[in-house]
C-alpha cells in the first residue's frame, strides 16, 4: 500500500505536522503535564492527547519522517572521523548528556564527523502514537542531515517542509532508528551513579544505626547489672500511755470523807453523849 508522505517536525516545546493535502503546518503544543523539559513526563495521556491531535484534523495515515531540532538534540565536532584513541573523548561527551535513554550516532561530514544524542524517549513517543494511528515512521533524522539550507526558525514553513519531503531517501540513510554508528552511554557511568546513591544513603542511616545501637547497649546493661535493693527507712515506734480509767459504778459506792463526819455528828445530836467515867 503506497502512502502519501509526511514531515513531522519536533521541537522543544511543540511538534509541527506537514503534508501535502495542506497549506500550512499544523502545531501540536506541549504541555507540563505530558512533555516537560524534553522528557515525556505521562506517555499514556501523551498518546491520547496525539491521537485526539490526528482525529481532530482528520489526518490520514501516512509516511512519516521525524526531523529533529537543533534545540532538542547534542552535538559534539571532531576534526576527523573518531578512532579508537578517541574513544573516550566520546565517551565523557554521551555521559554528559541529561538523558536517561540516550539516543546517539556519529555523522560525517565534508571536514570531519559529528557526534548526535538526543532523548531517545522524546522522538519514540511521537513515533509510537503515529504508528498506532496507522502511520508509518520511515526515519528518525537531526535537521542539519538535510543540509544548511533547511533551517527552522519557530515554526515548519511550508517551502522548508517541502524540501525535506524533497530529501526524504536521504533521511532514510541516516536515521536513527537503526544502531549503525551509534555511541551508547557508558555502562560503568551508570553503575557509578548507583554507587554513589547507595554511599549517600549510608551515611543517612549511619547516625539512627549509632543510635539503635547505644539502646541495646543500655538495654543489656540494664539487663545483665545486679540490682540493688533501695535503704529501707525505718517507721518510727509511738508508744501512748494509757491512764487506767476507773469504773463508773464504784463512785456510787466510795463515801467522801465529808460525809462520814456528817454521818458521825448526826448520830451525836440524837443521842445522849457518853462521857468516860472517872
Amino acid at each position: 500500500m503506497n502512502f502519501e508522505k509526511s514531515v513531522i517536525f519536533i521541537d522543544r516545546d511543540k511538534i509541527n505536522y506537514y503534508d501535502h493535502n495542506r497549506s500550512s503546518a499544523l502545531t501540536f503544543q506541549f504541555t507540563k503535564e505530558f512533555v516537560n523539559d524534553l522528557d515525556v513526563v505521562n506517555s499514556a495521556a501523551f498518546n491520547l492527547q496525539i491521537k485526539s491531535f490526528i482525529d481532530n484534523n482528520k489526518i490520514t495515515p501516512s509516511q512519516v519522517m521525524i526531523v529533529l531540532s537543533p534545540h532538542v538534540y547534542f552535538e559534539k565536532e571532531f576534526s576527523q572521523t573518531p578512532e579508537f584513541h578517541q574513544d573516550s573523548e566520546l565517551q565523557k561527551f554521551v555521559d554528559t548528556v541529561p538523558f536517561e535513554n540516550c539516543s546517539t550516532k556519529i555523522y560525517k561530514l565534508p571536514t570531519g564527523s559529528k557526534l548526535v544524542a538526543t532523548n531517545a524517549d522524546l522522538y519514540r513517543a511521537v513515533n509510537d502514537a503515529f504508528e498506532q494511528a496507522g502511520f508509518v515512521i520511515e526515519s528518525v533524522i537531526p535537521i542539519f542531515v538535510l543540509g544548511k539550507d533547511v533551517t527552522v526558525s519557530d515554526n515548519l514553513d511550508v517551502s522548508i517542509a517541502r524540501i525535506i519531503l524533497e530529501r526524504f531517501d536521504l533521511a532514510k540513510q541516516n536515521t536513527l532508528l537503526t544502531n549503525q554508528n551509534s555511541y551508547p552511554k557508558s555502562q560503568n557511568k551508570k553503575d557509578r551513579t548507583d554507587m554513589k546513591s547507595d554511599n549517600h544513603t549510608l551515611i543517612l542511616l549511619l547516625p539512627i544505626l549509632f543510635v539503635l545501637v547505644l539502646v541495646l547497649i543500655i538495654l543489656y546493661l540494664k539487663s545483665y547489672s545486679p540490682s540493688v535493693a533501695p535503704k529501707s527507712t525505718p517507721t518510727p515506734t509511738i508508744f501512748i500511755n494509757r491512764v487506767p480509767t476507773l469504773p463508773t459504778n464504784n463512785f456510787n459506792n466510795i463515801s467522801s470523807p465529808s460525809a462520814g463526819m456528817n454521818q458521825n455528828n448526826t448520830s451525836t445530836d440524837d443521842g445522849a453523849i457518853n462521857q468516860p467515867k472517872l
